[in-house]
């Protein structure tokens, strides 16, 4: 799996959009070992859109995470 840079939008499945306290500790803990922060922009409605960008690794982590809803998980322009 190569290492490229994925611009990613997710939230969790329930109804609310907040997810469960083991599926938030898992995100937290993926995105912190890719990124280096546990602080990542979302949306203020509800549910709330998380999006940031990570590697194609942590994408698929994320996957794996039940109750996580992966909406867009693109390749990132690093062009710009």
């Amino acid at each position: 799996m190569s290492n490229k840079s994925m611009s990613v939008q997710f939230r969790y499945a329930d109804g609310m959009g907040f997810g469960t306290e083991e599926s938030r500790d898992q995100v937290t803990k993926i995105i912190k070992e890719d990124t280096g922060s546990d602080i990542w922009p979302s949306t203020r409605n509800i549910p709330p859109t998380n999006f940031l960008t990570l590697s194609e690794r942590a994408v698929e982590q994320l996957r794996a995470v039940e109750g996580v809803v992966l909406l867009r998980a693109e390749e990132s322009d690093s062009t710009k």
